[in-house]
């Protein structure tokens, strides 16, 4: 029985906006995803020669200039088929996504938020959903993990754990329906 429903944000549960990006936005988004740590996000960037804290701003603010939630209501609906189901969101990104998350989503529906850049593993390593199961003390075959990436869903399945793979034809609570 799913206990347990942990979502990625990136193509899951927000979309980005059909907006232009200045060349230095450009340079730091293509840079957000598969993070283990802010440091790390930064270190990637050095060749712009930008501080530590000059880049983490720009891109908190290409994060709230960029992303859009997909699905307003999801959770809402969700807690309406089954109260007890626990939310999580689980993404490789960088911790200025919490705040974006923080201020965009009814956090008094979601139960963790498990980023990359704060867990120093991302998304297809195994540890990433290890360090999951074992934060939300369950067991995987009680985790369903939504993603847009097949090499982030084979390897949470390598585990046990259930998934969906979220395509654009996909209807995203039909499919969580199935499961829960």
């Amino acid at each position: 029985m799913i206990k347990v429903i942990a979502f990625d944000m990136g193509g899951v549960l927000i979309t980005e906006k059909d907006i232009s990006l200045s060349p230095l936005e450009n340079e730091i988004e293509r840079t957000f995803g598969r993070n283990n740590s802010d440091e790390e996000f930064v270190n990637n960037l050095s060749y712009l020669k930008k501080s530590k804290d000059q880049i983490l701003r720009k891109a908190k603010k290409i994060i709230f200039k960029l992303y859009e939630i997909k699905y307003p209501n999801l959770f809402n609906e969700i807690k309406n088929i089954n109260p007890d189901i626990k939310i999580c969101i689980a993404t490789n990104h960088i911790t200025a996504i919490k705040e974006y998350i923080e201020k965009s989503f009814d956090m008094n529906l979601i139960n963790n938020v498990f980023i990359s850049a704060e867990m120093h593993v991302s998304k297809p390593d195994v540890l990433f959903y290890k360090k999951i199961l074992q934060e939300l003390q369950c067991e995987p075959h009680e985790l369903l993990f939504v993603d847009d990436r097949a090499e982030n869903t084979s390897s949470a399945e390598s585990l046990g754990i259930q998934t969906i793979l979220l395509n654009k034809e996909s209807n995203l609570l039909d499919e969580i329906k199935k499961c829960i």
